[in-house]
């Protein structure tokens, strides 16, 4: 992980003015977004913010809701997308319908993104090694929501092969060890949070040890086709869940803490596993694991 150096942006903005806003949940749908461009003028303290963010809530309240937030920067201002819901698309095979979302056109002004019309809505990051952490308070005259975000940007992160991107995260998987190591063939792993694990699957070469893989939804989540690949999971957390269909080679399960959940997919002999697993070999497929418990 390199290390962290600081940026602090402000997003200020206001569903609308007065009472008459709708409640999260009836939010209308807005407009499509358009194409994200550079933002260059948010650069208070000398380095730019991406010219698109993902962005996922911790649970609101004593739900396991979460929002999502996307900011995007046009050539001639930007938008910002909210929309709650689940932090698990899936329980159980059964798939949420998504909610309704809203969006939002801002102006950038002064290192700041602005919706001229009004102010409720307030997010602060802070650059923390490749991801930025912050805090989103929506107060509005009928209710007020706090919570801690955690905001990326995919290309720089995660890199692309296509794009010629390599990415933020140093380490990778050496297919023919099955290791994971960093551009000088070094051992290595990728400090990953949690959340963006949870939102995109992309957990390869991650050390996750003592994280709560479903975080606190202990009805039945899919965490299906996370790639963990080398990732280290020594005490980690899986319990009332299912990790299915998930890439395995090279990661270390062994002293995954798991109960009333499943775990499935493909393994390679670097894989270490948990005593409750069965494991089998296809001429088609090659190995795989399957772990009850």
């Amino acid at each position: 992980m390199r290390s962290s150096s600081v940026l602090i942006v402000a997003f200020s903005m206001g569903l609308s003015v007065g009472c008459d806003t709708p409640s999260a949940a009836e939010i209308p749908e807005g407009p499509a977004s358009a194409a994200p461009a550079p933002i260059d003028a948010i650069d208070t303290l000398g380095v730019a913010l991406p010219s698109s963010l993902t962005c996922v809530s911790d649970p609101l309240g004593d739900t396991t809701d979460v929002l999502r937030v996307q900011i995007a920067a046009t050539a001639d201002g930007g938008s910002v997308t909210l929309q709650r819901g689940p932090q698990f698309w899936s329980h159980g095979g059964v798939w949420t319908e998504p909610r309704a979302t809203d969006v939002r056109d801002v102006q950038v002004t002064d290192g700041r993104i602005v919706q001229a019309d009004g102010m409720g809505l307030d997010i602060a990051l802070t650059l923390d090694g490749d991801v930025l952490r912050g805090t989103l308070v929506d107060d509005q005259c009928y209710q007020r929501v706090e919570t801690s975000l955690t905001c990326w940007n995919d290309l720089e992160l995660f890199g692309s092969p296509w794009a010629g991107v390599p990415g933020a995260l140093d380490a990778t998987f050496d297919w023919s060890t099955g290791t994971c190591v960093d551009g000088d063939g070094n051992p290595a792993l990728n400090d990953v949070p949690i959340e963006v694990v949870r939102e995109t699957g992309q957990g390869a070469c991650a050390d996750l040890r003592g994280e709560a893989l479903n975080g606190a939804d202990y009805s039945g989540p899919d965490l299906s086709g996370w790639n963990l690949v080398g990732a280290r999971l020594d005490g980690a957390r899986l319990f009332f869940a299912q990790l299915d269909y998930a890439s395995l080679n090279g990661a270390k399960l062994a002293d995954l803490e798991f109960g009333y959940a499943t775990i499935t997919g493909s393994i390679d002999a670097n894989t270490e596993l948990p005593d409750a697993c069965e494991t089998q070999t296809s001429p088609w497929s090659g190995s795989s694991a399957s772990c009850v418990q």
